[in-house]
């Protein structure tokens, strides 16, 4: 499965929209709580920097653990998701090099292949005369 550029688009916009965290899992309760990091934020008169943004939910107690689990997952997701969007962008970068790249060779072969074709002769048989040259100087040595 292939991703256009209009879904990295909202990927991205997502992403940057998001609440900039750190985000933490709070993985040993039972509400399988996310926090986001907010600065100067008080609760009861005690300084508090962080607010859950949702809770995931499940049945006990086989639910429990998968909780634990999601809750870490979305919250690793606040980094995650910019890091792959970026690689995204890194690697299409490098794929659009080396296809401009391949695009050089295949006009340098194009001309080449002009140029045996005057002589009458194929690229094997230029690799066959280039293996003897290479030969004879060898030998010379």
């Amino acid at each position: 499965m292939s991703l256009s550029a209009a879904e990295l688009s909202e990927m991205r916009k997502r992403a940057n929209a998001a609440s900039p965290g750190p985000w933490l899992a709070e993985p040993d309760t039972l509400a399988g709580r996310v926090w986001v990091q907010r600065r100067n934020r008080n609760w009861l008169g005690l300084a508090k920097d962080l607010e859950p943004i949702f809770s995931v939910r499940g049945e006990p107690p086989e639910a429990y653990r998968q909780r634990e689990q999601d809750a870490l997952f979305v919250a690793a997701a606040r980094t995650d998701v910019p890091r792959l969007l970026d690689e995204i962008d890194r690697l299409t970068a490098q794929r659009e090099k080396l296809r401009a790249a391949l695009g050089d060779v295949s006009a340098d072969l194009a001309e080449l292949g002009a140029v045996f074709a005057a002589k009458g002769n194929t690229v094997f048989d230029e690799m066959d005369h280039l293996r003897a040259a290479d030969a004879a100087l060898k030998e010379t040595e």
